[in-house]
């Protein structure tokens, strides 16, 4: 006998199912495709059903026309054989034959028809045909066309008499042929008709013309007819002349292209270019048909005919209102056919899914049966005795597959479970069994009842393999024994149910047994109250059971308990899950101890205090140290530039400059180390803000400038033309960058030239990539100094500091400010070939990024270049060049003059440099000027003089030369750009001398002795030091264009320090600044209290007793009379969190100790301008 089994076999696919949907999708495709051919084949039986009957009414419209036309031009020719009409025409009364005349004599003439007797009784004659005849106006001309009698004479309307009309085609037609027609609409009158004319007298010598137009009335209702359909006459250029329909006259169908000419005459015979009507054409599926056209969207189809022997043509439209009733008919006759048969198909389709759904069922019973992770059996015990298995199923097979289905065999898994074959379990039973693979856990239950015979029973039950399960749960147990924290099963209302040792352990208990029942959070278990005051038994436990019952999951948290056995406090880390919604022991803790950890947190967190309290020290300390140098140096540097201003003789004069020099070194070495000091402490921070990279390198440029010149180095720019005009970041920065490795380059290099580039590409993943370079021609650096280039304190090797002096962190910092900005920064270098330092970093794109195209503006033009140094050639012409000049050069002035000898075409410009070996740059000048104006009839370039030197020095050299405006170098794209544009819009002048020895027109044009200072403060640690650091001491304080806007403006200082006072007192009033100086913050507020206006501007220092700046700028914002007063910080302060601390206190500027006198005229040169400008209210401060 076999067992039934149930080995989760897979499901067939129901093929029955696709076969019936793919016959209604094939049958209802037939359908459509069907209704579709039969839709199509009775539209166009439609179609060509109206066509025929719309093609005969038009030959009918035709026909009608054309009979018509032939009566109205013999009622025409019948008439003009009236005795009344030829006796008339014979007499002949136009006067001399066929003249011309002009308004006047038409009225003279129409004057002298009017009077005559015969003329008014023939007028009458033709009025009175209008009484047996459908006549709108009749008229008689002479054999010229001029009309002598119109039948509107009689009745006292609108007539013709004396008008030439032999311009109608229906006139001058009858004239040549005996017979004439046409349509028209009056000029006079405005009313449309067809006239028809006939010739009176004989051929050879017509009399005139008898004309007849007819009322459109007598014409339109040969069209009318209750079809509904539309009929309408047009001309060759589609101008509809008659219809059926109201408002359509004179209106022009839209899918008729107009011949040539249409317009003239249109316009001579309606007045006015009749306008399209807005039918839109149909394109109809049948070749019978000759259109379509839709009207008002109603559909119509299209038929004409042409009238013979007229250039007319007659349309008819008529509508297509059963077109859609057809294909609706078409349609629900297919709807019928597919739901029929879809209806046969879903018929066929339920019975098979009967017949499928009893196996299906079947199938699926038998398919989860397999599915299960143990084994089903049915097992029976006769009467007798007798056993046999009646059904066994599932994956599992736990006996392996030698089960027997009846007999002795069929006892054997009970045996090997050591239960008894005829009385299975039924209770859950959980024994070992031995087997092949080793021993195995298998646990059995089954449900008995009584067959009805009364003593055969059957149990159905199953076998399942626990092996797995009892081995997690023995290492379950063991882990929960032995785990060195501890692990409770608690509820909130019974307390603990269950914790291991270590838990015992935990709380000094003696035994698990000693735990069950209390509540950990309760005493004995914990203190009555919590550190954090809250009680232990309610309020602080209350937020962790809400989570735990909202999320499941409660903690870590840390919570004091107490001991059981009286020993020490000790705090938990307790984290809680939440096993189950209900039921005894449903939550799970664990616990560990944390005291020793927390008490090691506790120390760690007081050492951490210590070492920021000690960082927070040293901040205070190196802010104070600033604040503290600072002030004295500021003492230093003013009194010596002061000194320098009343011009000491020439031994004094040096070492000033010398004690000047030294005390900008030192700044620069205070200001080096504060910039390392912040970066050590992780303090760095940039700004983000839009700038145009040009505009740093030039201010950079002129930082390095006067260090450059003085040791006699061509300082050269390279800038790529693509250079975004905005980028976003940190520009001081950028700057200091620059800065430190262009002064490097300018302190190691004694001859030759330093280039400064940028260039900028797309950086992968967006924003761009700027890069800069610094090249030089001097010492060079060995390879092993190259790998601690960049290290704090560290220079090539211990004598350079020696020799060429320098802290030694200025690289170091390059450094941190590149990788700050996201790049990095190297070095290419060999001993005695000089260096090339590199740098790359990472910037966003501004909005105003893109660069006005300057190219167009010079392209064409020609220019020279003569400079003895080779950079400065390849530099400066490929500069030229990118404007879009053509450019030639030359080394010296020996090889400009050849050049100039050979040239075919005048350059419109010489760059020329002035300080060169053999001929210099002027004389160099004069002599191209020379010999150009003798080869070029007097045509002279614009001759610019290029120097590194001092730009005023220049001037004065260059007075009384051609020299048309000096250049100084480094030469920047927009600085040449600017120079050769002004110098090619302004009128050549020639210079002559001025009392300080300068051209007049240059000095006016002259940036006095420097370029503008950069616009960042430059007692900024980032950047200004650097500006005070390179900066040579002036010869006397220089007197900028700046300086001069500050003549007149009124000035309160105020400065606790006397000598601070003193120095920003004299360096203001050498610029003509009225100063008025106060040495604390309160007698300033009264000096502004007394009076508001007496003040442009106010310099006031921040640290003084009593009332410091910050309450001072405070106190002057509160005041309204003072709210435009601008307020700019003088103070030691530097540091970026100093500069924010003044702006968030009400500071409008930022002046850093020691004062920078050209910062210092620019910054208040500002405000004078501002104020100057009207513009007193305070701009947002940063």
């Amino acid at each position: 006998m076999t067992i039934t089994t149930a080995t989760g076999a897979a499901r067939p696919a129901p093929k029955a199912r696709r076969h019936h949907l793919l016959a209604a999708l094939v049958w209802a495709v037939f359908v459509a495709a069907l209704a579709l051919l039969a839709g199509r084949i009775r539209l166009n039986a439609y179609y060509e059903s109206l066509s025929t009957e719309s093609g005969e009414r038009a030959i009918g419209a035709v026909r009608s026309v054309e009979t018509s036309f032939r009566q109205w031009s013999a009622l025409a020719v019948m008439l003009s054989h009236q005795s009344q009409v030829t006796d008339y025409a014979r007499r002949g009364l136009g006067g001399p034959p066929c003249v011309r005349r002009d308004a006047a004599g038409r009225e003279q003439l129409r004057a002298t028809f009017v009077a005559r007797p015969e003329v008014r009784a023939i007028s009458a004659w033709l009025d009175s045909l209008r009484a047996d005849f459908p006549v709108q106006q009749a008229t008689i001309t002479d054999g010229c066309g001029v009309s002598t009698a119109h039948s509107g004479l009689a009745t006292g309307v609108i007539d013709t008499i004396g008008r030439d009309l032999s311009a109608r085609p229906a006139i001058s037609a009858a004239l040549a042929d005996g017979r004439g027609y046409m349509y028209s609409v009056g000029t006079q009158s405005g009313r449309r008709g067809f006239s028809f004319g006939a010739r009176i007298g004989p051929a050879d010598r017509p009399q005139g013309v008898l004309l007849i137009k007819f009322e459109p009335e007598a014409f339109e209702h040969l069209f009318a007819e209750g079809t509904g359909d539309v009929v309408v006459m047009t001309d060759a250029d589609g101008v509809i002349l008659s219809s059926n329909r109201a408002g359509l006259e004179l209106r022009r169908l839209p899918f008729i292209e107009p011949a040539a000419g249409a317009d003239a005459r249109m316009r001579a015979s309606f007045r006015d270019l009749p306008a399209p009507l807005d039918w839109q054409p149909l394109a109809l599926p049948s070749a019978a048909i000759e259109g379509g056209v839709s009207i008002d969207d109603r559909r119509h189809l299209l038929r004409s005919s042409k009238v013979p022997g007229y250039p007319y043509r007659v349309w008819v439209l008529r509508p297509l209102d059963d077109e859609t009733s057809l294909m609706l008919g078409s349609f629900n006759f297919a709807l019928l056919l597919v739901v029929l048969g879809w209806g046969a198909l879903a018929i066929s389709w339920r019975a098979h899914e009967r017949e499928h759904v009893v196996g299906e069922t079947r199938r699926e019973l038998l398919d989860m049966i397999g599915a299960l992770p143990l084994t089903l059996f049915r097992y029976r015990v006769g009467p007798e005795g007798e056993r046999r298995f009646l059904f066994l199923g599932g994956r599992e097979r736990p006996f392996g597959d030698s089960i027997a289905a009846e007999g002795e065999a069929a006892a054997e898994p009970w045996r090997r479970m050591g239960l008894d074959p005829d009385a299975p379990p039924v209770e859950p039973v959980l024994r070992p069994v031995a087997g092949e693979g080793g021993q195995r856990w298998i646990a059995t239950h089954s449900h008995a009842r009584t067959e009805s015979d009364g003593h055969s029973r059957t149990y159905d039950g199953y076998w399942l393999d626990e092996t797995e399960r009892h081995a997690a749960v023995l290492r379950f147990e063991s882990a929960f024994a032995n785990a060195p924290i501890g692990f409770v099963f608690f509820d909130p209302e019974e307390g603990i149910r269950r914790c291991n040792p270590a838990a015992v352990r935990l709380f000094g208990a003696t035994s698990d047994r000693q735990l069950i029942g209390l509540k950990p959070w309760e005493p004995p278990l914990s203190p009555p109250v919590q550190p954090d005051g809250r009680a232990s038994a309610t309020d602080a436990p209350a937020d962790f059971f809400a989570a735990l019952e909202r999320d499941g999951i409660a903690g870590p948290r840390d919570w004091t308990h107490e001991r059981l056995d009286g020993g020490p406090s000790g705090i938990l880390s307790v984290t809680a899950l939440r096993l189950a919604d209900s039921g005894p022991g449903r939550f799970f803790s664990i616990m560990e101890d944390v005291s020793a950890r927390r008490q090691s947190e506790q120390a760690l967190q007081a050492a951490s205090q210590a070492a920021l309290d000690a960082t927070r020290a040293k901040s205070a300390f190196l802010a104070n140290m600033s604040h503290e140098i600072r002030t004295p140096m500021n003492a230093i540097i003013g009194m010596t530039q002061l000194a320098l201003i009343r011009d000491p003789e020439a031994r004094n004069r040096d070492q000033i400059e010398k004690a000047h020099r030294a005390a900008l070194d030192l700044l620069q070495l205070l200001d080096d180390v504060l910039d390392m000091s912040k970066i050590e402490a992780g303090r760095m921070e940039l700004e983000h803000i839009e700038f145009d990279p040009e505009r740093v390198l030039a201010d950079a440029l002129d930082l390095l400038a006067v260090t450059a010149e003085r040791k006699g180095l061509e300082l050269l720019a390279d800038l790529d033309g693509s250079l975004p005009a905005g980028l976003v970041g940190d520009p001081m920065r950028l700057r200091q960058v620059i800065v430190n490795l262009g002064g490097n380059a300018i302190k190691f290099t004694e001859r030759g030239s330093v280039t400064i580039g940028l260039t900028a590409a797309p950086a992968p993943g967006g924003g761009v990539l700027l890069s800069g370079w610094v090249r030089d021609t001097g010492i060079g650096i060995a390879p092993p100094a190259m790998t601690r280039l960049f290290e704090p304190f560290s220079q090539a090797d211990g004598s350079t500091t020696r020799r060429f002096g320098g802290s030694g962190l200025g690289l170091s910092i390059c450094r941190e400010i590149v990788q700050h900005m996201h790049g990095r920064i190297w070095a290419e270098s060999r001993p005695g070939e000089g260096s090339t330092f590199h740098f790359h970093v990472r910037l966003a794109l501004g909005a105003g990024a893109s660069r006005p195209n300057r190219w167009h503006e010079m392209r064409g033009a020609r220019l020279l270049l003569v400079d003895d140094s080779a950079d400065a050639r390849e530099v400066i012409g490929a500069m030229a060049e990118g404007l879009g000049l053509a450019v030639d050069r030359a080394a010296d002035g020996i090889s400009a003059l050849a050049l100039a000898s050979a040239v075919r075409e005048c350059w419109d410009w010489l760059l020329i440099d002035w300080r060169m070996p053999g001929i210099d740059g002027i004389e160099t000048a004069r002599q191209l000027g020379e010999l150009l104006a003798a080869r070029f009839a007097g045509r002279v370039p614009k001759l610019l003089l290029v120097t590194a030197s001092d730009r005023v020095e220049a001037l004065r050299a260059a007075a009384g030369s051609s020299v048309t405006e000096v250049l100084a170098k480094p030469v920047t794209p927009s600085s040449l750009h600017d120079c050769l544009l002004r110098t090619r819009l302004a009128p050549e002048v020639r210079a002559t001398a001025t009392p300080n020895g300068a051209r007049a027109d240059m000095a006016a044009t002259a940036d006095a002795s420097a370029r503008p200072a950069p616009a960042a403060d430059g007692a900024d640690p980032a950047g200004g030091a650097v500006l005070q650091g390179l900066a040579d001491p002036p010869a006397a304080v220089p007197v900028t264009p700046e300086a001069d806007a500050l003549r007149g403006l009124r000035v309160l200082v105020v400065d606790d320090n006397p000598v601070n006072l003193e120095v920003a007192r004299e360096l203001l009033r050498h610029a003509g600044v009225e100063v008025t100086a106060l040495d604390s913050g309160t007698a300033a507020l009264a000096r502004l209290d007394a009076d508001a206006a007496a003040f442009d501007c106010v310099l006031l220092d921040v640290q003084m007793p009593g009332m410091d700046g910050h309450a001072v700028v405070r106190a002057i914002r509160e005041r309204p009379a003072l709210a435009g007063l601008p307020v700019i910080a003088m103070t030691a302060d530097v540091l970026a969190e100093d500069r924010a601390r003044a702006f968030d206190a009400g500071m409008d500027d930022h002046l850093g100790k020691p004062l920078d006198v050209v910062r210092l005229y620019a910054t208040l040169g500002r405000w004078a301008r501002r104020r100057r400008q009207g513009r007193w209210v305070t701009p947002a401060r940063r």
